[in-house]
């Protein structure tokens, strides 16, 4: 054997004594995993490239799916545990708002994901006189909160603002809390602005009308991480007949010439066999 092909065996062997060392030991079973299929998928290119056999090719696409299923299972899941949304006037408009028992020139609506995979939870809602939301709230009320689902990825979450005077009072709204490019739009939002902090990011945009309420859509995690995918099927009206229909193509595309190449491979087999047979019981 080929001295450069010992040194490999070596150093494949050393990775799956980690890989089994990373497993049996706990410290990370994800890691030792991920070994195992970066070893299965670099060993499948390989046996690919020196012998062009198909059945290694779909080894390491089925690595290299299994290691991508993986991570996207085992990233950090940021769930939406609780979100800060603020209105305050917008620069002109009629500070303070006047609601019809209480004046404030701040309000916030604090939510509280009591199941953030339904988005099921309480809404708390606060008013301040100061216009930068400090000093004692004023409780405003608290009620049951939902979120919507919106297809397969999008959740709606709606907040109907305090009982505001008649007529459209502009505002911006602030929404904390959010994992960093999970927030997708908001209704009637007008300049809208991301602010990214480490693994989350603060959203701010100008309403028209408070009195509309504010209504803003995300990703729910982990979907937020593959937003660059998502994009064009979330943006479909049919969002489900439209995905199914890529799908149900894209997989008919790709087994079309598999299933060819294996019923010929199969029809070929058999004949031989079948002509071996005749031959001897002639």
């Amino acid at each position: 054997m080929p001295r450069n092909m010992i040194v490999a065996l070596w150093i494949g062997i050393g990775f799956v004594l980690i890989a089994l060392a990373l497993v049996i030991w706990g410290v990370s079973t994800t890691a030792g995993i991920a070994l195992a299929l970066g070893l299965i998928f670099g060993w499948s290119v390989w046996r690919w490239a020196r012998t062009r056999r198909t059945w290694a090719l779909w080894l390491a696409a089925s690595a290299l799916i299994a290691a991508s299923a993986l991570m996207l299972l085992r990233y950090p899941r940021q769930q939406v545990a609780g979100l800060l949304v603020k209105l305050t006037p917008a620069p002109g408009g009629k500070p303070p708002m006047q609601t019809l028992t209480v004046p404030i020139a701040f309000y916030a609506a604090q939510i509280t994901m009591l199941d953030p995979r339904t988005g099921q939870g309480r809404v708390e809602h606060l008013g301040y006189t100061d216009p930068r939301g400090q000093g004692p709230a004023q409780n405003l009320g608290t009620a049951s909160f939902q979120a919507q689902a919106r297809g397969w990825w999008l959740m709606e979450a709606a907040i109907p603002t305090p009982n505001l005077p008649s007529g459209c009072i502009p505002g911006v709204v602030t929404v904390q809390g959010l994992p960093r490019g999970a927030f997708w739009a908001a209704r009637g939002g007008q300049d809208i602005q991301r602010q990214p902090y480490l693994d989350e990011e603060t959203i701010t945009w100008r309403l028209r009308c408070a009195q509309a309420g504010i209504t803003f859509a995300y990703l729910r995690p982990p979907w937020h991480h593959l937003r660059p995918l998502l994009a064009p099927f979330v943006s479909w009206g049919t969002l489900r007949e439209g995905l199914f229909t890529f799908l149900v193509w894209l997989g008919s595309a790709v087994l079309a010439p598999v299933l060819a190449e294996f019923l010929q491979s199969w029809l070929k087999a058999r004949m031989a066999t079948l002509a071996t047979w005749v031959r001897e019981e002639v």
